[in-house]
C-alpha cells in the first residue's frame, strides 16, 4: 500500500513538473522558422537588445572618446591650408652704421613664407582624409559595440534559459532521490536508481553554480559597456526568433565589401598614401619668401638732401631644393607605404569574403539543427516521457528508465537553447561585417 502511494506521488510530481516546464517555454513545432516563445510579459518586465544598444551608444566612454577624436581631427584641414605665421624681427646695431642719409639706428623686418602653389591644397586633402578615417573609426567603434552587446545579451538569454531548465532538472532529480530513498528504506530494489539520481544531482548542482558564475561575469561585462549598473535585474530578455536568412551569400559578400568599416578605412588609407606620394613631388619645387624691411635713419653729421629720412625695402627669397637624395628617399618611402596600404586592403577583402562564407554556413547549420530539435527531437522526447510515465504507472517500466527519459528531454531543451544562442551570436557577427541589421 505504501509503495503504491509513493508511486502515485511520484507520478503526480512528474506531471506537475512537466506542466510547469512546458508552460515556462512553449515549443513552436509548427514551423522551422519559429523558435521557443518567451512567455508574455508586460513591457516593464521585458528588455530588448536594441534598448541596451541605444543606451550604450550614448553612455559608453570609448564611443565618446572616438567621437571627440574625430571632431578634433576635422580641424586639421583648416590648419593645413593656412600659411606659416609671418616673422617680424628687430635689429639694433651695436654701433651705428653710417649710411649716405645718416646713421642706421633701428631695423624692422616683416617676412612671410609662401609654399609653391598647390602644396597647401595637397596638404589640406591629406588632412581631410585623416578626418574621414577618424570618422570611419568612430563608426567602426559603434558597429563593434553593437555586435559585442548583442553577443553578450544573447549569451545571457541562453544562461537565463539554461538556469531555469537546470533548476527544473535538479528538482526532478531530488524527487527521484526521495522516492528511491523511500523504496530502499522499505527494502525494495532502489539502490541503483538512488545512486544514479545522486550522481546526476551533484553534476547538475555543479553545473548550476557554473551557469550562475558565467551569468554574473557577463552582466559585469555589460555594465562596463553601458557605463552603469546592469539594468537586467528582474527583467526578461527578449530576443529575435530564429528565421532563415533573407540574403544570399553573394549579396552578403557584396554588402560586406561595400559597407564594412575596416575596408572603408583601408580604402581611405590608400587614398591618403597616394596624396602623400603626390606631395613628395613638391619637394623638388621651390618655396618662396617675401618681406619688407624698415630702417630708422638718424640725422646725418653733414646736411645733405633727404638726410635723416627712413628707408623702406622689399625682400624676396627662394628655397633651393638642392639635396635630392633625401627627396628621393622620401618619395620611395611614400611609394612603399602606398603599396603597404593596398596589401592591407587586399588581405581584408580576402578575409572578409572567407568570414562571410563561414558565418553563413554556420548560421544555416544552426538553423537546420534548431529545426530538427524544435520540430522533431524535442516533441518526440516529450512523447517518450509521457509514454514512459504511462508504462511506469502500469508497472511495465522501471523507475530508472523514467529518470533517463526525463533527463534526456531536459538535455534536449538545453541543446535547443544553446543552438538558438549560437545562431543569434553568429548573425550578430554577420551584421558587424555587413554593417547593417538582419532583423
Amino acid at each position: 500500500m505504501r509503495k503504491k502511494l509513493l508511486h502515485f506521488i511520484l507520478i503526480f510530481v512528474l506531471a506537475v513538473t512537466m506542466t510547469s516546464i512546458s508552460g515556462s517555454v512553449s515549443i513552436a513545432a509548427d514551423s522551422p522558422k519559429t523558435t521557443a516563445k518567451i512567455s508574455k510579459n508586460t513591457s516593464e518586465n521585458t528588455i530588448t537588445v536594441q534598448a541596451l544598444i541605444e543606451e550604450a551608444l550614448s553612455s559608453n566612454p570609448r564611443i565618446k572618446a572616438n567621437q571627440l577624436l574625430w571632431e578634433s581631427t576635422a580641424e586639421l584641414e583648416t590648419q593645413a591650408r593656412a600659411y606659416d605665421e609671418p616673422l617680424i624681427s628687430y635689429t639694433k646695431p651695436m654701433r651705428e652704421i653710417e649710411t649716405r642719409l645718416g646713421p642706421q639706428e633701428h631695423i624692422f623686418k616683416l617676412s612671410q613664407k609662401i609654399p609653391f602653389p598647390g602644396k597647401l591644397g595637397k596638404k589640406s586633402l591629406i588632412a581631410k582624409k585623416e578626418a574621414e578615417i577618424a570618422e570611419e573609426k568612430y563608426e567602426q567603434s559603434k558597429t563593434n559595440l553593437r555586435a559585442i552587446i548583442k553577443k553578450t545579451f544573447f549569451e545571457l538569454h541562453y544562461l537565463q534559459e539554461a538556469i531555469i531548465i537546470t533548476k527544473e532538472k535538479n528538482a526532478v532529480l531530488d524527487y527521484f532521490k526521495k522516492i528511491s530513498q523511500s523504496n530502499y528504506n522499505l527494502g525494495l530494489s532502489g539502490l541503483d536508481i538512488l545512486i544514479r539520481a545522486q550522481k546526476q544531482s551533484a553534476e547538475t548542482a555543479l553545473k548550476l553554480i557554473n551557469l550562475e558564475q558565467k551569468k554574473t561575469t557577463l552582466r559585469g561585462r555589460l555594465e562596463v559597456l553601458l557605463n552603469k549598473k546592469s539594468p537586467l535585474s528582474g527583467k526578461t530578455l527578449k530576443v529575435p526568433d530564429v528565421v532563415a536568412l533573407q540574403i544570399t551569400e553573394d549579396e552578403a559578400i557584396r554588402l560586406a565589401l561595400l559597407n564594412q568599416n575596416e575596408i572603408k578605412i583601408a580604402n581611405l588609407g590608400i587614398e591618403k598614401t597616394r596624396l602623400k606620394r603626390d606631395l613628395t613631388s613638391y619637394n623638388y619645387l621651390p618655396d618662396f619668401q617675401i618681406g619688407v624691411t624698415y630702417s630708422s635713419i638718424g640725422e646725418p653729421v653733414m646736411t645733405i638732401e633727404d638726410g635723416g629720412q627712413d628707408a623702406l625695402a622689399l625682400t624676396f627669397g627662394v628655397k633651393i631644393p638642392l639635396w635630392f637624395g633625401k627627396y628621393r628617399a622620401k618619395g620611395a618611402e611614400s611609394r612603399l607605404l602606398q603599396e603597404r596600404a593596398q596589401v592591407i586592403k587586399d588581405a581584408l577583402v580576402t578575409e572578409t569574403e572567407n568570414n562571410v562564407e563561414t558565418l553563413i554556413s554556420e548560421i544555416n547549420n544552426f538553423l537546420r539543427i534548431f529545426s530538427l530539435y524544435d520540430t522533431q527531437i524535442i516533441p518526440e522526447a516529450r512523447s517518450a516521457v509521457l509514454f514512459a510515465e504511462a508504462r511506469y504507472k502500469s508497472g511495465e517500466e522501471k523507475l530508472a528508465k523514467l529518470l533517463e527519459t526525463q533527463s534526456m528531454w531536459l538535455n534536449f531543451r538545453l541543446t535547443l537553447a544553446r543552438t538558438k544562442a549560437n545562431y543569434l551570436k553568429s548573425t550578430a557577427e554577420l551584421e558587424r561585417l555587413l554593417n547593417r541589421a538582419l532583423f
